[in-house]
């Protein structure tokens, strides 16, 4: 990237691990992050289809830089990925069917490390859900972020990351939602402390209703609906320029559906509720 772009190494590397060096450099700053993630298995679709979704929730202007990436590169699968200029590439999938959302959590143990784009980038080398879950748990850490695995047999995994542990989180139910608190009670031992503004519970909760009412008929239409939700708005799924305790403004700039049984996503760029998704096949 540094050869084409005319940028250097160390340019290119700040910009694919953005908020974790963030974390690691400005240590305690209180601010919202968005991005409501979710599993759904087999047993909750009318067809036998598993999927891994995500909203991608960032500072308003980040849309400008979102791009919708299929990745052919010798000796890996194929992957299809959201990514923005200079970006290794972020939440995808692979054409194993094996789907990696990734959402942001707040710990107070930051430490230099990898890059979360790079694990999520390694995560999609792999050919299972099981696999692709050792290479999260195996990486040397750098902060916090929540990693949501699936694949094409229904597995869904949730693993929950600090800078120092991580903690795979129990997929009881046949669907699963997450935002951007720690889930797992030792982990949130080191989380910092929320911002007043922001709203990772509620949306979180919002979520899991949504997918707790729809079980047994949820389908890709059914989930890009659900990122559209409004409920707290702009506070909501659907997130619009809310502003953090920090001043920074955080809105909804893209989303992506992925069914890891018929290897393909749906996707959109900036607020669900304001375009349509296009789908991309393996």
């Amino acid at each position: 990237m540094a050869e084409g772009s005319g940028a250097t190494p160390e340019d290119i590397l700040v910009v694919s691990g953005f908020t974790d060096f963030k974390d690691v450099l400005v240590y305690g700053l209180n601010e919202a992050a968005d991005c409501t993630a979710c599993w759904v298995g087999m047993d909750a679709t009318g067809d036998g289809s598993s999927f891994v979704a995500q909203t991608w929730d960032m500072f308003a202007e980040a849309k400008a830089g979102a791009a919708w990436t299929h990745l052919v590169a010798d000796g890996e699968p194929e992957v299809f990925v959201l990514t923005y200029g200079g970006c290794v590439g972020m939440m995808g999938m692979n054409e194993h069917g094996v789907g990696v959302a990734a959402n942001n959590l707040n710990p107070t143990d930051a430490v230099p490390g990898v890059p979360w784009t790079f694990i999520c980038r390694r995560v999609l080398t792999r050919e299972t859900a099981e696999d692709a879950a050792e290479e999260v748990m195996r990486a040397r850490l750098c902060s916090g972020h929540h990693f949501q695995i699936g694949d094409g047999s229904g597995t869904g995994i949730s693993i929950e990351t600090t800078g120092k542990a991580c903690a795979r989180i129990p997929i009881r139910e046949s669907t699963y939602a997450h935002s951007n608190h720690y889930l797992d009670p030792e982990l949130a031992t080191v989380e910092r402390e929320a911002d007043p503004k922001g709203c990772s519970p509620q949306r979180r909760e919002r979520m899991d209703a949504i997918l707790r009412d729809g079980r047994g008929k949820i389908d890709g239409a059914f989930i890009q609906n659900a990122f559209r939700d409004h409920d707290g708005k702009p506070r909501s799924i659907c997130s619009h320029d809310y502003e953090t305790s920090s001043g920074m403004r955080i809105r909804s700039c893209g989303a992506l559906v992925m069914n890891t049984v018929k290897k393909e996503t749906d996707y959109v760029t900036g607020n669900p509720c304001e375009g349509e998704f296009s789908t991309f096949r393996f």
